[in-house]
Formats: structure tokens, sequence, C-alpha cells
């Protein structure tokens, strides 16, 4: 299965790596706070169960999932990277 990478979260500073995930993409970011984040999109992330497209944002900082945001579009997920600069 082929997923299309988001071009706009290729091109954040802070962008570290992408890798599949359950059929679709995971994308990690570290902030200028010092946090680690994954957004992903796949078949059982929040916002993407029935095909919406729309992302899941966690904390991974300690290597634990920790506060998830889910149905968030790719401009909000910009806009919390922008927030942790």
């Amino acid at each position: 299965m082929s997923v299309e990478l988001e071009q706009v979260f290729l091109e954040r500073d802070e962008y570290i790596e992408h890798k599949p995930l359950f059929g679709g993409i995971q994308y990690i970011f570290k902030t200028g706070t010092g946090r680690k984040l994954s957004v992903v999109r796949h078949k059982f992330s929040h916002g993407n169960e029935c095909g919406q497209g729309l992302y899941e944002l966690a904390d991974i900082t300690d290597e634990n999932i920790d506060v998830v945001q889910g149905y968030l579009t790719p401009e909000r997920v910009i806009e919390i990277l922008e927030e942790e600069r």
C-alpha cells in the first residue's frame, strides 16, 4: 500500500523521520521545547478510522505515548509545531 507523504511535514525544521505504521504513516518531530512528537495517520488513529484523512498527534518524549490529540488537519499539526518553537 502506497501512502502519500505530506510535503509540508517533510519541509519542517523539526522533522526527524517518517516510516510506515499499520498500513499508514508516522512522522517524528523534535520541537524547540525539547518534546518529541509522533504524528500518525493509519486505520487505528483518531481521525482516520473511517478514512477521514486526519492525523493523531502524541507526545513520545519519554518513549511513552502521552497527551494524544486526534482529528487534526495537516494545518493544525503545523500550528502545534509552530507553538512548540
